[in-house]
């Protein structure tokens, strides 16, 4: 009885050592008795980056099986990248197979960002923000892209920070909460013009990568011999490292570091709604306007054209740059604010603001 209240009052001792500590009592296999396990939880970081690159599945609205062939090669180097910077190594840029499978980092608060890189349509067009010519041999057989245009990307990293240290538990992909820890993402744009600034309020999102819709846009790592190696989860629900799972690119349940492209909805062009206009005109005439050099709505005959479907953030913008008489806005910033809750409470955050030039 003695030694069962030792084991009781060891074990309240423990838990109240530290608020990232976890004590339980357990049977040994080898014998009854009774032994107290103790443990911390893994201390995450989080870490946020950002980039222009192709658009993945479900960003075009109406095309949602539309998605840029060259997105998972461009997610990839952007894995890379990420990972040499994590573990302090020479952040050269990954030998690029092509313009559009390049990933470059933008610094927080910079403003040496096109805002064509937030521009999308529903047919094919370059990152560069022009109508691909199937006749043009410059481009390199560009037509086989299919490009759908480009968006601004915001990547979440979480990895344990004891990755040096003291081996840790996973972080599980199948809800990613441990003692009660959740992700909350959420981003806006800003127009500004002559007379104030426009917000243009993005939907939040959960962080939910273990949704197999978003299994292209994850990817999943584990620290084996100092270096992080991607891992799959096989058909069978195995686990495999190095190439391809059998499944397809499935993210494992588990990992050591966990990556996320939240990404970016972007600007819409839908080529042929305006009559006579080409495809490259319509394209130009919405980047004029990203650019704060076309109004984002037209007077005629008393009635305003708007440029963008009723109900999107978009449109409930416009309406505030109708009321004053402020229509010729340009995209000045993107912001996207990612959170670490903890029982309710903010334990980290990150925010990265993209300010775009021309």
């Amino acid at each position: 009885m003695r030694k069962i209240y030792i084991l009781i009052l060891a074990f309240i001792t423990i838990c109240f050592m530290s608020a990232g500590s976890f004590a339980f009592l357990t049977n040994k296999t080898t014998n009854e008795n009774n032994t107290v396990s103790a443990g911390a939880f893994p201390k995450f970081r989080v870490k946020l980056y950002s980039s222009a690159g192709p658009v993945f599945k479900d960003t075009l609205s109406g095309h949602q099986n539309q998605q840029s062939l060259s997105y998972p090669l461009w997610l990839t180097d952007a894995s890379k990248y990420i990972i040499k910077d994590l573990t302090g190594q020479v952040l050269d840029v990954p030998a690029p197979r092509d313009q559009y499978e390049t990933y470059e980092s933008i610094a927080n608060n910079s403003k040496n960002i096109s805002r064509k890189s937030t521009m999308v349509s529903a047919n094919f067009y370059s990152w560069k923000g022009v109508a691909i010519d199937k006749h043009d041999s410059n481009l390199d057989k560009a037509e086989d892209k299919k490009e759908h245009g480009t968006t601004i990307h915001h990547i979440v990293v979480i990895e344990n920070s004891n990755r040096y240290g003291q081996e840790s538990p996973k972080i599980k992909l199948a809800d990613l909460k441990l003692d009660n820890i959740t992700i909350s993402i959420s981003q806006h744009d800003v127009f500004k013009g002559s007379k104030g600034e426009y917000n243009v309020q993005r939907q939040p999102e959960a962080f939910s990568p273990a949704n197999p819709q978003n299994s292209t846009r994850v990817r999943t790592f584990d620290l084996i011999n100092g270096k992080y190696v991607r891992s799959f989860k096989n058909k069978d629900g195995k686990l495999t490292y190095d190439n391809q799972s059998s499944n397809g690119d499935l993210p494992a349940n588990e990992a050591d570091m966990i990556l996320f492209d939240v990404g970016g909805e972007g600007y819409y062009a839908e080529p042929g709604d305006k009559g006579q206009l080409t495809e490259q005109q319509v394209l130009d005439q919405l980047y004029g306007r990203l650019c704060g050099n076309q109004p984002h709505a037209d007077l005629n005959n008393d009635k305003y054209d708007i440029h963008y479907q009723n109900s999107t953030p978009m449109y409930n913008a416009v309406q505030e740059m109708i009321k004053n008489n402020d229509l010729k806005c340009s995209l000045d910033r993107s912001i996207c604010d990612v959170k670490l809750i903890k029982d309710g409470n903010t334990i980290s955050e990150e925010i990265n603001s993209i300010y775009f030039g021309n």
